[in-house]
């Protein structure tokens, strides 16, 4: 792969990260010359410009397959930004009311998904949704094992029950925009009832890295110790301060960094991009003084040893002003 189609394919990444699908489309237009991109010009039009993809054809149970064209309408919708965000959404629960038995006369999307939770569980299958934002998804999944793992994270250690979830039907509205190259790894619930529990995509992430499979683990630990610690918590600072948690964990932090940097953006609306980029600029300032450097200059050779002090402050920092926060209330 040359670097003009590394970097092409990965500002699609990064655009599709915030949900930005015309921005998708005009990055994949002004590059059509090349062979490569032609072809993902072409499979995203098919996709998101021409008529509904039925996935019926491949769900045997109607009304999963019902359930999963519905929110693929969606995404479609939200991701090409045919409506706004609040309006898609709206249209997702009308569809839902009009499609789906036994969910009429609910009034909110939350209500509907509680509804439906457990009319996919009746069927055999697995199933998660609400927000990932931008936009609501939907996973379904065919199998799961439960783990017990212990994980260390840089304030406490847990001992976290672990989902390990497989054959998937539906993975999300990242998958689906991305054309299955990225989609979640993973997720925590904020359910009181289910602390110290969290899923993962058993495909993306293999137990035998054992290096990878711990970052991991750290990042949605301290999801999950944040969700109890500080009920409320916003999305960005929980990633925020998983990403820095890796980052303190990290035995090689340059792996980390490139990533941050690759999807990093000060667009608020897309909490895992604007953690990186929040993060990256505050660790710029710590360590240099110019808020801007780690986003322009050649991250790679900064000292882990800095980094992680640099790190280990804004973790401090930030864990000391939100106990506060808490003891006030």
């Amino acid at each position: 792969m040359t670097c003009e189609l590394t970097k092409i394919s990965r500002d699609a990444l990064r655009l599709s990260l915030l949900g930005d699908g015309p921005g998708v489309l005009a990055l994949y237009e002004a590059h059509e010359d090349m062979p490569e991109i032609r072809l993902k010009l072409a499979a995203f039009r098919e996709r998101f410009l021409g008529p509904p993809h039925d996935p019926a054809a491949s769900v045997s149970d109607p009304y999963v397959g019902t359930l999963i064209r519905t929110y693929r309408e969606y995404y479609r919708l939200a991701f090409m930004h045919v409506v706004s965000a609040t309006e898609a959404e709206a249209w997702l629960r009308d569809r839902l009311v009009r499609e789906l038995p036994g969910v009429a006369g609910r009034t909110s999307l939350d209500e509907l998904e509680r509804e439906i939770q457990p009319a996919v569980e009746q069927r055999g299958l697995h199933v998660m949704l609400g927000m990932v934002t931008p936009y609501r998804a939907l996973h379904i999944w065919t199998q799961q094992e439960w783990k017990r793992f212990p994980v260390v994270l840089p304030h406490k250690s847990l001992e976290l029950d672990v989902c390990l979830a497989d054959g998937f039907v539906e993975l999300g509205w990242f998958h689906f925009v991305t054309f299955g190259e990225k989609y979640s790894g993973g997720w925590a619930s904020s359910e009181p009832r289910a602390q110290k529990r969290f899923w993962r995509v058993r495909q993306k992430y293999d137990a035998t890295d054992p290096e990878r499979f711990r970052l991991f683990l750290a990042h949605e630990a301290q999801h999950v110790a944040d969700l109890a610690d500080f009920p409320g918590i916003d999305e960005t600072a929980l990633e925020y301060r998983a990403k820095l948690a890796e980052l303190l964990l990290a035995a090689d932090t340059r792996p980390l960094l490139e990533k941050l940097r690759a999807e990093a953006s000060p667009a608020p609306h897309s909490p895992h991009a604007y953690a990186s980029w929040q993060l990256l600029s505050r660790l710029s300032t710590a360590m240099t003084g110019d808020e801007n450097a780690m986003l322009s200059a050649d991250i790679l050779g900064v000292l882990p040893a800095s980094l992680q002090f640099a790190a280990a402050e804004l973790f401090a920092a930030d864990q000391q002003d939100r106990n506060r926060a808490r003891d006030r209330d």
